[in-house]
């Protein structure tokens, strides 16, 4: 009697098939045909996830030449946030020029956002200076002087403080007790080497132009080290500088501060003197600083250029009709809105002008919609010759009638407003109604009143320092950076469009994933199920191959007999 067959289970990889069979059946290739027409479904869904995630990356890329192209509008656009430190049509130059010494060598200059322009000519005639005296040299500056008695010393605008003196103290004691009253007498010490075997205690005002007094209280321990006589007025020969203030000519008057500071005297500049030269004048021009926002504007250029070539790619057909590979996003919906809404605005800025259009600018569009300058020396001109006017294209001009009434916030899309604002507020100040043309426009959020969606004042957000009612005249006309930027946010925001987009299609392939993966479980438990049943076919037919073997033995050995 034959051994019966069943086949052998074997493992390849993680599938486990059935050999060696008594079928003859290649029972495997069966069992694996099944689970692969079961997963047939799970296979059309990778490609799905597949085609997600080069959406994806094209949302991706399209998100980073938006938020470039958003970046370089931030420079040139309105900044109404007390954060921001001002657009780059806000920004001012210097050019420091002078007759003699180095201008650079006589004063230090800095410049803020509301510097006007102008040409300003000084001199620098003197430097403030604090007062010093220095006493007789010494041999050794922490021997014993043996000088015993008490003083005061003091500058004007200080407290006077008293310093005492035991026979033991050195040059250095004496100065190290005036230091630890320094904050209080405005009076600073310290000892020099004046030679190789000589030392010098130095005293030196805190202040420029503050006169020291020193009062013996008893004993003559200035007097001896030779820093005042027995009136206590200080020894002419032992004087290092005497106090004085600063002096300088401004634009032909003669302007006088105790200190070198000068940060009163021109709106939005100040300047330190560095040092005194009665011969020299320095002429400081002020003006925009046209080079930083030319080179704004042609980041601007170039970042939407950038943007602009991305949507080419993705509108692009081949010749025979198909769609290009590298056109991920072609016919996108939200891709197609986006560039309309880029292009209408730039062509709606683009009219006849000075400075009031991208053409007026030398800025013109080419056969592909991209930003070409055009004519460099028509942006160079407007630049030094219109630059407000180019900065108002740029950035949206807010005329307000009432200083304590301010912008804070504009992320609006309206193009210009002109309204008067009625503010009405209670007994303590707080603001109750706030009503353009009798209408409630704005909701009131403390002294902000926070223009209500689906209105013209949308986006904006202004602040009351006022306490009384009042009537507030605004005029806003929108800058085209204002409007592309404000567009743009509505993709690019984390809650934006575009965001929105690549979420819902990761969610969409966790789902495709997830659904994937069941129909592959799916398969799995029909390959356990096949070898199953091959396996159970398998035995069967080695059972009855081993009783035809049987009988077949038996009617052999009949016949023989």
């Amino acid at each position: 009697m034959s051994n019966l067959s069943v086949g052998d289970l074997t493992t390849s990889g993680t599938k486990t098939i059935v050999t060696g069979t008594s079928s003859g059946l290649n029972t495997g290739a069966l069992i694996e045909n099944a689970v692969q027409q079961n997963n047939v479904a799970a296979d059309k869904i990778d490609i799905k996830i597949q085609e997600n995630d080069l959406l994806i990356a094209g949302y991706e890329e399209w998100y980073g030449l938006a938020q470039n192209f958003q970046d370089s509008l931030f420079n040139i656009k309105s900044q109404t946030s007390i954060l921001d430190t001002g657009n780059v049509f806000s920004q001012r130059t210097a050019n420091l020029e002078s007759t003699g010494s180095p201008a650079t060598s006589l004063i230090n200059v800095s410049i803020d956002e509301d510097a006007p322009e102008g040409s300003y000519d000084l001199v620098i005639e003197q430097k403030a200076e604090a007062f010093s005296t220095g006493s007789t040299n010494v041999v050794d500056k922490d021997a014993d002087l043996n000088e015993v008695g008490s003083f005061t010393i003091g500058i004007d605008g200080y407290a006077a403080q008293q310093i005492d003196v035991v026979a033991t103290d050195s040059l250095q004691d004496i100065a190290d007790k005036i230091n630890l009253t320094t904050a209080d007498s405005g009076v600073a010490a310290s000892i020099v080497k004046v030679s190789e075997t000589e030392y010098q205690l130095i005293l030196e005002g805190t202040d420029t132009n503050a006169a020291m007094t020193v009062s013996t209280l008893s004993g003559s321990v200035m007097q001896n080290l030779g820093i005042v006589d027995v009136t206590d007025a200080f020894e002419a020969g032992q004087i290092i500088q005497n106090e004085q203030g600063s002096r300088v000519v401004y634009n032909g008057a003669t302007i006088t501060r105790d200190d070198n500071a000068y940060d009163d005297l021109i709106d939005g500049l100040s300047f330190d003197i560095v040092q005194a030269d009665a011969g020299s004048t320095l002429t400081l021009d002020v003006s925009f600083d046209s080079g930083s926002a030319k080179d704004a504007i042609l980041d601007f250029v170039d970042s939407y250029n950038a943007f602009r070539e991305f949507a080419i790619i993705n509108q692009q057909v081949n010749a025979d009709g198909s769609i290009p590979e590298e056109a991920i996003l072609f016919s996108d919906t939200l891709l197609d809105s986006f560039n309309y809404q880029m292009s209408t605005l730039l062509a709606g800025a683009s009219g006849d002008g000075l400075a009031n259009s991208l053409r007026g600018l030398g800025i013109e569009f080419d056969g592909d919609n991209r930003l070409v300058v055009k004519d460099g020396t028509k942006l160079d001109d407007a630049l030094l010759s219109d630059f407000e006017n180019v900065a108002n294209f740029f950035a949206t001009d807010v005329s307000i009638d009432n200083d304590e009434f301010r912008l804070i916030s504009n992320s609006s899309s309206t193009e210009s407003l002109d309204f008067t604002i009625d503010i009405t507020t209670d007994v303590d100040g707080n603001i109750t109604a706030a009503t353009v043309g009798g209408s409630s426009v704005f909701t009131i959020n403390g002294n902000s009143l926070v223009g209500q969606a689906g209105t013209a004042y949308e986006g904006l957000t202004f602040a009351y320092a006022g306490t009384t009612d009042t009537s507030i005249n605004v005029t806003m006309n929108a800058g085209v950076a204002d409007l592309l930027y404000n567009t743009i946010e509505n993709y690019t925001a984390a809650d934006g469009s575009i965001q929105e987009e690549i979420t819902a299609l990761n969610a969409e392939n966790e789902d495709y994933t997830e659904e994937a993966q069941e129909i592959r479980d799916k398969g799995e438990e029909i390959r356990e199920e096949q070898i199953q049943v091959y396996a159970a076919m398998e035995a069967e037919l080695a059972r009855l191959d081993s009783l035809l073997n049987t009988v077949r033995a038996l009617l052999g050995n009949n016949k023989d007999d």
